[in-house]
């Protein structure tokens, strides 16, 4: 089965578990869990705005 790479390049090789470039780890179930988190996203927003100034287009300098 040919890979696509994200540059476009069509490799054609297929690598068996033993031969391949790259070797998969995954984290214990115990690092993995779910937790409730609430985050006020327009809050946080405007506690980091407090203290720069808008240059406008998504940038900002600290005020002095």
């Amino acid at each position: 089965m040919p890979i696509k790479l994200r540059s476009g390049k069509i490799i054609n090789k297929y690598f068996k578990d033993e031969n391949q470039p790259f070797k998969l780890i995954l984290a214990p179930e115990k690092f993995c869990s779910k937790k409730d988190v609430y985050i006020d996203f327009d809050r946080a927003s405007r506690e980091w705005r407090k203290n720069k100034i808008s240059l406008g287009e998504g940038m900002f300098r600290y005020k002095k």
